[in-house]
């Protein structure tokens, strides 16, 4: 029955990462810890993500601005390292909490400012979003907002800003799950 119940979980997560382009992790990790120890939920998220990713990025890697996934996604690998050392150091109950309130910020972001931001594509600005989206990846599979938000200020059109923003995706999972191993 618990299989049945991860399938569901990660089967709407992907639902919506494959219509909104983003929000598997958001899903996966406001229920899996229902289920799970957080230790535990993280984890078995990494391993939905790629799978989730890999399907999008096979479908879409034709289309990926190289030039523009670089940067983000390099320091997104560096971010994780920072997410993933707070996911190694803190409990399974802080890290509950720190996800609660990641959840609700990130949700307030979102409602009030998340496409009204305007940044411009800058090397600068794709290191912040890289490493912002980095740390929320590594700590709770949450890796989306911070890319969103850069790279639909880049102005991509949508197949383009689709490829690029799952291979990001996939890459920083993939990363998660190895310094995980």
């Amino acid at each position: 029955m618990l299989y049945a119940f991860v399938f569901l979980i990660m089967f709407a997560a992907g639902s919506i990462q494959g219509a909104c382009g983003f929000g598997a992790g958001l899903i996966g990790m406001s229920l899996l810890p229902l289920l799970f120890d957080y230790k535990t939920a993280l984890p078995i998220m990494f391993i939905g993500a790629v799978a989730i990713s890999l399907r999008l990025v096979l479908v879409t890697y034709r289309d990926v601005d190289w030039k523009l996934f670089l940067v983000p996604t390099l320091f997104s690998i560096l971010g994780r390292v920072i997410g993933l050392l707070v996911f190694k150091n803190f409990s399974s109950n802080a890290l509950n909490i720190i996800l609660g309130v990641l959840i609700v910020l990130i949700s307030l972001f979102q409602m009030f400012w998340g496409y009204r931001l305007r940044i411009r594509p800058s090397v600068p600005n794709s290191m912040i979003a890289g490493t912002l989206s980095g740390i929320l990846g590594g700590l709770a599979s949450a890796s989306g907002p911070p890319l969103v938000v850069y790279y639909m200020n880049a102005k991509l059109d949508k197949s383009t800003y689709i490829a690029t923003i799952q291979a990001s995706f996939f890459i920083g999972a993939l990363f998660s799950i190895g310094l995980l191993a």
